[in-house]
């Protein structure tokens, strides 16, 4: 009767886990040290939420420069569709910043006229290799922040809803984001990884669970042997 009634507890339990709910922030480290956690929530607040980050990274697999049309075309497309993810706030890349340019044939009288945002990097800058080596080399601090100094790295940021930080919240986005890339081709020559807090996040949930759906049921079958023995 005990073993029957262990193995009934057993069985159940391993059924519930699988309405078992993780989640991992990296604030669960200074669990129990609230003076911490509201000085690291007043500075995302400041300035920006590091852990609604997803951090696309396209890298040079045979040594060539990601400095070349077809990358830089890669990286509108993804932009664009990034875009329309339910809960992403922003795309930012180097096509898609802008620097403000004055209008000669604006109004005078009206400095807003004047004045209009155009592409840092255009499509007029992919018309040829030259051009666009040379507007890279007019935009020193763009190295080693969203294109590496030798060229192997491209960045692109992809900014959630910090309201969205929470794992039933940003679960989904990260899987959309991973769909994403799976659709769009990479260049020739290129593979791409996704950093950034939120997939860290999602993919340690994802192991835990599967190591529980593995650990579970093999320890169940374990004790069942002993039991029996």
């Amino acid at each position: 009767q005990t073993l029957s009634l262990w193995t009934i507890l057993t069985g159940i339990a391993g059924y519930g886990l699988r309405y078992l709910k993780f989640d991992f922030s990296p604030e669960a480290v200074y669990s129990g040290q609230d003076q911490e956690i509201a000085f690291c929530e007043a500075h995302k607040q400041l300035f920006r939420f590091e852990d609604s980050q997803c951090l696309v990274v396209l890298e040079s697999t045979d040594g060539r420069s990601l400095a070349r049309a077809d990358c830089m075309n890669w990286l509108r497309e993804v932009g664009d569709k990034a875009r329309g993810i339910d809960g992403v706030q922003g795309v930012t890349s180097l096509m898609t910043l802008q620097r403000p340019q004055i209008r000669l044939d604006g109004d005078r009288d009206a400095p807003s006229d004047q004045l209009e945002w155009v592409q840092l990097v255009s499509p007029r800058d992919l018309a040829s290799q030259e051009q666009l080596d040379d507007r890279l080399r007019r935009l020193p601090l763009l190295n080693d922040l969203l294109i590496s100094e030798d060229r192997q790295l491209l960045l692109l940021l992809i900014s959630v809803d910090p309201n969205l930080r929470s794992m039933d919240g940003i679960r989904p986005r990260v899987a959309a984001i991973e769909q994403l890339l799976n659709q769009i081709q990479p260049p020739t020559g290129t593979r791409i990884r996704l950093s950034g807090v939120p997939p860290i996040r999602v993919d340690i949930i994802r192991s835990l669970q599967a190591d529980q759906r593995l650990m579970v049921p093999l320890c169940t079958i374990v004790f069942i042997v002993l039991a029996i023995r």
